[in-house]
């Protein structure tokens, strides 16, 4: 059986120390996916096709149960895939 522990009012761990005050640089990704699959209880509608050029905010795919819910892109650039 799992052991469940309730915390109240926060919980504070003594650790010797402190944390590096240094900040990575990370790569800018150059393909975003936006997939149906991880939005439960949506059925899509595609709104654009492969090689079709897209701006942010632009709608990707829509509920066909309720039109009114637009998925939208975040990014600018071109569609590579619809899967």
């Amino acid at each position: 059986m799992v052991n469940v522990v309730k915390l109240r009012k926060g919980l504070d761990i003594n650790l010797k120390g402190k944390p590096e005050e240094k900040m990575l640089e990370a790569d800018v990704p150059q393909v975003y996916a936006l997939r149906p699959d991880d939005f439960t209880g949506v059925v899509p509608k595609v709104c654009v096709r492969p090689d079709e050029r897209v701006k942010a905010g632009q709608p990707l795919f829509v509920d066909k149960n309720h039109p009114e819910v637009k998925f939208v892109s975040p990014v600018s650039g071109t569609v590579l895939g619809v899967d």
